[in-house]
């Protein structure tokens, strides 16, 4: 039985390329893992700062609705990156 994982992203991707790019690594890992996308809406707000708390209580809403326990990573353009 493959272990799941569920994706959450706020908003849509416009751009086709990034589009594609995200259709072949999901078929990558639905070899192994059973891969659920989830994509929250974009908050309208003029602040950076409030724009993060709203479409940070939408990613907490759809992390409830998954209704089963996982294993939370959040990842921000902003961010680290690490070498495994």
């Amino acid at each position: 039985m493959k272990k799941a994982v569920t994706i959450i992203s706020v908003g849509k991707l416009k751009l086709p390329h990034w589009q594609s790019a995200v259709k072949d690594y999901v078929q990558r890992l639905e070899r192994s893992w059973q891969i659920k996308l989830v994509t929250t809406r974009e908050s309208s707000e003029q602040t950076p700062e409030e724009r993060n708390r709203r479409e940070g209580t939408h990613i907490l809403t759809a992390l409830e609705r998954t209704g089963q326990p996982t294993l939370n990573i959040a990842m921000h353009e902003g961010g680290e990156q690490y070498n495994s």
